[in-house]
């Protein structure tokens, strides 16, 4: 999935989705991470969020006064 996440007001925002999934038998276990963080040298700005943490994310888009690379 690709999403618009635009310019940031000190470089690109990225963010990546990793699910990890461990399984030990018949058990299984796993868990969602978004990875965000504003492109740059050094990378500023990274946070890690559950991803059902919609609202958490939000902010973190917010914060970074995000708008949109597409014209």
């Amino acid at each position: 999935m690709v999403d618009d996440y635009g310019e940031a007001k000190a470089g690109a925002a990225v963010t990546s989705e990793v699910l990890i999934e461990v399984k030990k038998d018949s058990n299984s276990q796993s868990q969602c991470l978004v990875f965000a963080w504003i492109e740059g040298s050094p990378r500023r700005n990274a946070q890690i969020f559950s991803c059902d943490d919609v609202a958490g994310v939000e902010k973190w888009k917010t914060d970074q006064a995000l708008r949109s690379a597409w014209r």
